[in-house]
């Protein structure tokens, strides 16, 4: 397991399942995910996971809102998403 600070950012895999867990310190957080191409822009709802969209790119990328897990499937990410960016608020 690799454990970040906010700020930092890591290397994923080429294929297989990620499974992010936000926390903070205290209280509670938010997590979001936005699926960004080459130019750093989301492809409207369809790059963008949060509460109120628990998942996009087909399922690819979907938020389990409750545990506070982004959970990723690489293989599934649309060929235009280059960088997976989580982050909570």
């Amino acid at each position: 397991m690799t454990s970040l600070s906010p700020g930092q950012n890591t290397a994923l895999p080429g294929a297989g399942l990620v499974s992010i867990t936000v926390k903070a310190q205290s209280g509670h957080v938010d997590p979001v995910a936005l699926l960004l191409d080459a130019g750093r822009r989301a492809d409207g709802d369809n790059g963008v996971v949060l509460f109120s969209n628990p998942e996009a790119a087909g399922g690819a990328v979907r938020l389990d809102v409750g545990a506070d897990v982004v959970t990723i499937d690489l293989a599934a990410l649309p060929t235009a998403v280059e960088t997976v960016l989580v982050g909570a608020q």
